[in-house]
């Protein structure tokens, strides 16, 4: 028995399964392509809140360098100053010597340590003066003002080496001093906020040296996959980042403690760059403890010797003497959870709009 009129009759099968193929495909490039657009949105927004503490830890980090460098010089200073008007007065261990030919050591001296005093000052006043084009203005509205317009124009700086992504638009939705720690111990000059390691409370200008913690919102229109781009409508994506300031490292500064490996043999950090005189004789001081030979001439910082403790990746030392140190902080920006709630509608529509 022949069967007419059968032909075709899988089509419609195949249709539909074609039919579900394009719409299961599209809807895989569709989530995918979601996906990437929020990722790149949370990208930019880290970035630009990081960025934006950078302003403020960068401050922090060059206003204790500057500081302890300064301070160093004029600690050198003063000994050469000291040094000069030893030697002038034929005084600390400068006596002439027989020489071939005879040399006159306190002139030499005296000689060695105003050499050395002009550099000294002028290394200081330099210093100085970079100090103060760091922190002149610094202080919290100056760092709010700064961050806020670093984050605005990350919009018309975009493909520059200091701009932003080209297809969002930026906005700082919060700005704040952080008020507790926030996972941290420490504030700028080791200052301890509140009291903690200390047995005393310390205080500290939060309109100066406030950390600060920060939000910001970015938004763009992220469109379609390419098949379906005359199909679907375009969506906003937008995206939400907060960073604050925060003490990464602690550091201990001792002059002469730190080799620098640029600098060749026996160089040290913080130390005299020459040493004009080095053949006098320390005179004996009977009033000093412990009585020694003391150096009236050569710029000395003292210290105490460090045992490294490997297993708590840390320093030890016993204070048995003076010695010329710091304990400053590494400041850095890190990422926190953003907390000042759902954005509202109108800073919605300043970014995406």
């Amino acid at each position: 028995m022949k069967r007419h009129g059968e032909r075709g009759q899988v089509l419609p099968f195949w249709m539909v399964g074609i039919a579900s193929i394009l719409a299961l495909t599209g809807g895989i490039l569709t989530y995918g392509n979601a996906i990437v657009w929020q990722i790149r949105a949370q990208n930019a927004a880290d970035s630009a809140a990081l960025g934006a503490i950078g302003i403020q830890t960068q401050q922090f980090n060059q206003m204790n360098m500057l500081l302890y460098s300064a301070s160093v010089e004029e600690y050198r200073i003063r000994y050469l100053l000291n040094g000069t008007i030893v030697a002038m007065h034929k005084s600390g261990g400068c006596l002439p010597k027989a020489y071939s030919p005879p040399t006159n050591d306190c002139i030499e001296v005296f000689e060695g340590e105003a050499d050395e005093f002009v550099p000294a000052v002028n290394r200081y006043s330099n210093v100085v003066n970079m100090l103060n084009s760091v922190t002149q203005d610094m202080n919290v509205a100056n760092q709010e003002t700064d961050m806020t317009q670093y984050v605005s124009t990350l919009k018309s700086t975009c493909g520059s080496v200091t701009g932003g992504d080209c297809q969002f638009k930026y906005l700082v939705t919060k700005y704040a001093v952080r008020s507790g720690l926030n996972n941290v111990d420490h504030d700028a000059y080791g200052i301890l906020q509140p009291n903690k390691l200390r047995s005393t409370a310390a205080t500290y200008n939060s309109t100066v040296y406030g950390p600060i913690q920060i939000e910001v919102a970015v938004c763009a229109t992220s469109p379609p996959p390419l098949l379906w781009k005359f199909g679907l409508p375009a969506n906003h994506v937008i995206a939400r980042s907060a960073a604050q300031s925060s003490i990464v490292v602690n550091d201990w500064f001792q002059p002469g403690s730190i080799v620098d490996p640029n600098s060749g043999p026996g160089q040290v950090l913080f130390q005299d760059h020459k040493q004009e005189v080095s053949w006098y004789t320390a005179t004996f001081e009977a009033n000093v403890t412990p009585t020694t030979h003391y150096d009236w001439y050569t710029p000395t910082y003292a210290g105490n010797a460090n045992t490294p403790d490997t297993a708590n990746m840390r320093f030890s030392s016993s204070i048995t003497q003076n010695e010329f140190s710091a304990r400053v902080a590494w400041w850095d920006a890190l990422l926190i959870k953003p907390w000042s709630g759902a954005l509202t509608g109108a800073q919605v529509s300043s970014i995406c709009t």
